[in-house]
């Protein structure tokens, strides 16, 4: 009877489980088919052919923050809005905003003020991306400032 139960509580949290993932799993999947089939739209609002440093910086966009930051730089998503990251951090070292960008988690335990304020924003810890280069994240930085100043 005891098996039975258990199983019976197992089935019951898989199901809730995948019920209440479902939606941000769509979400996601829904930005990133609006992410793609805006490309075209985006590279016309542009207005102008992008330098191959911000082409590579909104690839690095795409594949690393687009599922939890939204594309405007400017409305939050699962993260927090990116338009102003660089000012935010002004403060501090660069080296600290992209110890942040590649490891926020390790720079959180480090017990660093603006980490532990980012933090606050949501339950939901960044991924890290300790592949991450110095160029790729000023590339990255480049296209969020320049994403930033267009109008959505």
């Amino acid at each position: 009877m005891r098996t039975l139960s258990y199983l019976i509580y197992l089935a019951c949290f898989v199901f809730f489980y995948e019920i209440c993932s479902a939606p941000k799993t769509l979400l996601r999947l829904e930005y990133h088919a609006e992410l793609i089939a805006s490309d075209h739209a985006t590279n016309k609002n542009e207005g102008t052919k992008l330098s191959q440093s911000l082409k590579d910086g909104k690839n690095l966009f795409k594949a690393h923050c687009a599922s939890c930051h939204h594309k405007n730089m400017k409305d939050k998503l699962l993260g927090p809005p990116l338009k102003g990251a660089e000012e935010r951090w002004s403060a501090y070292p660069k080296s600290d905003l992209f110890d942040w960008i590649k490891n926020a988690p390790a720079l959180k335990a480090k017990n660093h003020p603006k980490a532990i304020e980012i933090s606050n924003y949501s339950n939901i810890e960044m991924t890290i991306f300790p592949t991450l280069t110095d160029e790729e994240i000023l590339q990255l930085l480049e296209w969020i400032a320049f994403k930033s100043q267009l109008p959505d």
